[in-house]
């Protein structure tokens, strides 16, 4: 067999199994033939694939670059009119805070080109009163959420002045959601607690019936073992050691202290 030049990959057919006259392909050596074959077609396959990127690679990065120059140039071009707008219209206070939050977005969009005119326009409305002015939108989008929140709730956010961005008025809540949640799932145990009592109560009546216990001891037993399944679901609910937050650990110890006065 003649040599095969180093930068030249052999042929996988050299490789095949070939039958003789005497003894056909088995199974096995037909289904490795196969498969050279196969890994011989999709390597071809990939070949072809990497000679078209390499052709097409260079046009499709330069099309990117001019396409994300064109986009830098619309920003900028609508930045300059949105500028000129919030000079000259006569825009209502919230329509002005809505352009000046387009502009500082276009803004920070542009800051790596260092265009003389979007920095002059940055230092023009990256101020302290931008910054408040980006504050007050931040409490007046948290407000709408409230709205919203509360009316998902069925009742009051609880201290709705501590939270002042959507984030944190999300984030309350959520808290006091899953405060109503265990909430209910204390009052249905209480609830299981106290009909397993009333069952176990009219299982003993017959017997105070008959005088083997004195009817009115059996009630008062299972009046005591009610208020005690009781507290224990309770308890179990509101122990404040198992609550990591340390809001919801004082408002659990304050819960749990007036269910130990009440017990």
């Amino acid at each position: 067999m003649s040599e095969t030049p180093s930068h030249v990959a052999p042929s996988l057919s050299t490789l095949m199994v070939h039958a003789s006259a005497q003894e056909k392909l088995s199974p096995a050596q037909q289904r490795f033939n196969d498969l050279l074959a196969q890994i011989e077609r999709l390597s071809g396959q990939i070949q072809r694939l990497e000679d078209w990127s390499d052709k097409h690679r260079y046009a499709h990065i330069q099309a990117l670059r001019e396409s994300v120059q064109l986009s830098q140039t619309h920003r900028k071009s609508l930045l300059l009119f949105v500028h000129e707008r919030l000079q000259n219209a006569d825009f209502t206070d919230r329509q002005q805070r809505m352009a000046r939050g387009l502009v500082r977005g276009l803004i920070a969009h542009l800051a790596a080109t260092n265009d003389p005119q979007v920095q002059a326009l940055a230092t023009w409305y990256v101020s302290e009163a931008d910054e408040q002015e980006a504050a007050e939108e931040q409490v007046e989008a948290a407000h709408r959420l409230r709205e919203r929140i509360e009316e998902a709730l069925g009742q009051p956010l609880e201290k709705p002045s501590q939270y002042q961005t959507p984030e944190e008025m999300m984030q309350a809540g959520m808290r006091q959601w899953q405060r109503q949640q265990e909430a209910n799932e204390a009052r249905k145990a209480a609830k299981r607690a106290a009909r397993k009592a009333q069952k176990q109560a009219q299982k003993k009546s017959p017997a105070a019936e008959k005088g083997e216990v004195p009817a009115a001891p059996t009630r008062e037993l299972d009046a005591k073992s009610a208020i005690r399944t009781i507290f224990r679901q309770l308890a179990s609910s509101l122990h404040p050691d198992r609550e990591p937050e340390e809001q919801e650990r004082l408002r659990k110890t304050a819960l749990m202290s007036e269910v130990n006065a009440a017990y």
